[in-house]
């Protein structure tokens, strides 16, 4: 574990004051107060992304593959990739939930009616 000491004045002009850091993997400096929160967080987070792919797996051998859950899955791997992934994976499921609201179609469902002509929630199963 790296730690950072920044010296500061304190409040009252009596000294330096001494604020530690944990210097993270990806060079992000965070307070000690906030490592828990920090780590809580990350872990959430990795937990959720987990369970929307295991959700998202299930719904392809249920309901069987198709463009929309092809990008799902892609997409909540990509979300695993700190910094661009987290933006592009973001941008995506908030632009898909809206074009849903807007729509009734997910994202994948416009691009498959639009490549193959065939309706979007077609789906194919080859385990059956």
């Amino acid at each position: 574990m790296n730690i950072a000491v920044n010296g500061a004045l304190s409040n009252f002009g009596l000294g330096i004051g001494i604020t530690l850091h944990k210097i993270t993997k990806g060079g992000t400096r965070v307070l000690l107060d906030q490592k828990a929160a920090y780590i809580g967080a990350k872990s959430l987070s990795t937990k959720l992304g987990i369970t929307g792919l295991a959700v998202t797996g299930y719904d392809i051998y249920d309901q069987g593959l198709n463009t929309s859950r092809s990008l799902d899955v892609i997409m909540g791997g990509v979300a695993f990739i700190p910094g661009v992934g987290w933006v592009a994976s973001g941008t995506y499921f908030i632009g898909n939930l809206v074009t849903i609201g807007i729509t009734g179609q997910s994202i994948g469902d416009h691009i498959q009616e639009a490549i193959s002509g065939e309706k979007g929630d077609e789906s194919w199963r080859p385990w059956d």
